[in-house]
């Protein structure tokens, strides 16, 4: 994604590389998924693609540590190409060519589904305003509505689909495991090597009880021995 930004803001001056990445309907079915690597004014925008991607970062880590890192990857392609359907269908609907740039409807997803796992999670805004993660999904789905509504207000509504989704999925909806938790990749390696480590201290603690018991068994019949062998 940054290679792709930079590329766009090289090769703006010649028509640059985003127009063909960019998402304006279902007769270029790929750009489903290359419409978050077309950047369209990468000067003018860069103050605002650069916090994008320290949050994707943020968000990413936190996600990536609950479901590994491909399966990251593929929620990340997964909302893009769900966000570009619902923005196609609804500009069928309204007979609009609503076009799509840039990384911010799978970000916004990728958001509401970390805010999920944990909704009352406290997170300092702009490094000041503590609030709880289910503001921020909030928050994320109404830039997208005004995002896109923009050119559309009902397709606006359409983009912000996949965020109702990805909470469901980040808050354990569709799991058939406990509700709100995901352990799998790197957490489903930590829960065995705990669920081993118990398991050799409890073998152990067993041999060291059976030991116990042998030497005060010996000593008991030594004792034993001792005092018939008196006179």
């Amino acid at each position: 994604m940054v290679v792709m930004f930079f590329a766009s803001w090289a090769t703006a001056g010649t028509g640059g590389i985003a127009e063909p990445l960019a998402f304006r309907g279902f007769d270029r079915p790929w750009t489903c998924l290359t419409y978050p690597f077309a950047f369209v004014s990468p000067g003018s925008e860069f103050f605002w693609i650069v916090m994008a991607w320290v949050w994707l970062y943020v968000v990413g880590e936190a996600l990536e540590a609950r479901i590994g890192w491909r399966n990251y990857v593929l929620s990340f392609l997964g909302y893009s190409a769900l966000a570009a359907v619902c923005v196609g269908v609804g500009s069928i609907l309204v007979a609009r060519r609503v076009p799509l740039f840039e990384p911010w409807l799978p970000i916004s997803a990728l958001t509401c589904a970390w805010a999920a796992t944990d909704p009352a999670g406290p997170v300092l805004l702009l490094g000041v305003i503590p609030v709880q993660r289910r503001w921020i999904a909030v928050l994320s789905v109404v830039s997208d509505v005004v995002y896109i509504g923009m050119a559309s207000p009902i397709v606006g509504l359409m983009a912000a689909l996949p965020c109702v989704l990805a909470w469901y999925v980040g808050n354990g909806a569709f799991s058939s495991g406990r509700r709100g938790t995901v352990v799998s990749g790197r957490g489903q390696k930590a829960q065995s090597s705990r669920e081993f480590d118990e398991f050799i201290t409890k073998v152990r603690s067993r041999e060291k009880e059976r030991e116990e018991q042998d030497r005060l068994r010996k000593l008991f019949e030594g004792g034993d021995d001792g005092t018939s062998g008196t006179p």
